[in-house]
């Protein structure tokens, strides 16, 4: 028997849960560019307390990562790091402005494991389908924020009774469901591939406000992301798609920011929660509220964005969960240099105590509870 699995089965015999590494499609890591609000090798290390083992960078740096140059130069950090894997996306259009296609091929080339304007939905329709139609030639992923900008205008949160009471400006669920349906109709004229964000950390999220109201204070800015939080039926509507198989990827659009971006007005405020360290937790909330049967959701966060991105995991990535060790969610907890998260103060249950990455033990904590392996 190999070490690694002699530790496997010395965990699973201790009551932990064993199972592949976590990966996560969409993360922000900010660097370059935004330093303040988390770096690569933060955000790296942030993951692995998550039980993400490999984590895909969002391009919206400043500069955008639009050059094979930008590309090696984030893998080259990730791995520095010491962390997760990181696997860099790279911009759908050159400095994500939407005017000229980025070019695709080198940026593959470079590492770039897929392609996003993310935050910057690509509005020009017909861009947006040479984009597509590029991609499906060569094999490359394209993925989409869903949002019809002129909709969603200078919205900063759901358009409901609850924005109309609190004087800030909604935006529609239409916003979102206009841009989800496009990339649909496109994608199925040309029979190419996209995948469309979905927004799961705000589902995650909503499902835990929701829960404890009292913690949703009005014009709390570290509520505030894009898509904005939804309704409870929207939350309940993601579950049933995971659990139905509709939904076949969680990723947290982690989205950490320095206090100086949240800890103003609400509407002033930067969009984005930070979620890599809470995932976990809330995906097992919804696991013990009998949402989703437990098998479902670790393929959601394993083998369902291993397929998005068309990878092979290492067998050699893998993590040991405490599913029932508790733990309050505070700035000192976090390891992610963004502390936004509404879940302040919350306490939630279900830790990593061992993350593995290469075969590589490179996040242990202290060892406890009983569960099973998961294969």
């Amino acid at each position: 028997m190999k070490t690694s699995d002699r530790l496997r089965a010395d965990l699973v015999a201790q009551g932990l849960l064993v199972t592949p590494g976590f990966i996560d499609l969409h993360a922000h890591l900010r660097e370059p560019g935004f330093e303040d609000s988390e770096t690569i090798a933060t955000g790296a290390r942030a993951a692995l307390r998550g039980g993400f083992t490999t984590i895909c960078a969002m391009p919206n740096t400043e500069p955008a990562i639009d050059t094979p140059g930008l590309v090696v130069e984030v893998l080259a950090r990730g791995a520095a790091a010491g962390g997760a894997r990181v696997l860099p996306i790279a911009t759908i259009t050159r400095g994500r402005r939407g005017i000229e296609l980025a070019d695709l091929v080198e940026l593959s080339a470079a590492g770039a494991v897929a392609f996003s304007d993310d935050g910057s939905p690509v509005s020009d329709g017909n861009l947006f389908r040479h984009a597509l139609e590029y991609a499906r030639g060569r094999g490359l992923l394209v993925i989409e924020h869903p949002q019809d900008v002129a909709l969603s205008g200078k919205g900063v949160m759901n358009e409901g009774v609850v924005s109309a009471t609190l004087g800030l400006p909604g935006m529609p669920s239409a916003a979102e469901e206009i841009g989800v349906s496009r990339a649909i109709l496109i994608a199925g004229e040309l029979d190419a591939r996209v995948h469309r964000a979905l927004a799961w950390e705000q589902g995650l999220q909503g499902q835990e406000l929701s829960a404890a109201p009292a913690n949703a204070t009005p014009y709390d800015s570290n509520t505030k992301m894009n898509p904005p939080l939804r309704r409870l039926h929207d939350v309940r509507a993601l579950w049933i798609g995971l659990a139905d198989g509709t939904v076949d990827a969680i990723a947290t659009d982690h989205a950490p920011h320095a206090s100086v971006r949240k800890d103003v007005e609400f509407d002033q405020a930067a969009f984005g929660i930070s979620g890599l360290e809470t995932a976990l937790s809330l995906v097992l909330g919804g696991v013990n509220a009998g949402w989703c049967d437990l098998d479902i959701a670790i393929r959601a966060l394993t083998d369902g964005p291993a397929r998005v991105l068309g990878i092979t995991p290492s067998p050699d990535d893998w993590i040991a969960i405490d599913v029932d060790e508790p733990w309050i969610v505070s700035a000192d907890a976090l390891t992610s240099l963004g502390k936004n998260t509404p879940l302040l103060g919350l306490e939630l249950r279900g830790r990593v105590v061992q993350a593995v990455v290469g075969g590589e033990v490179r996040f242990e904590k202290e060892r406890r509870g009983e569960a099973q392996a998961v294969r």
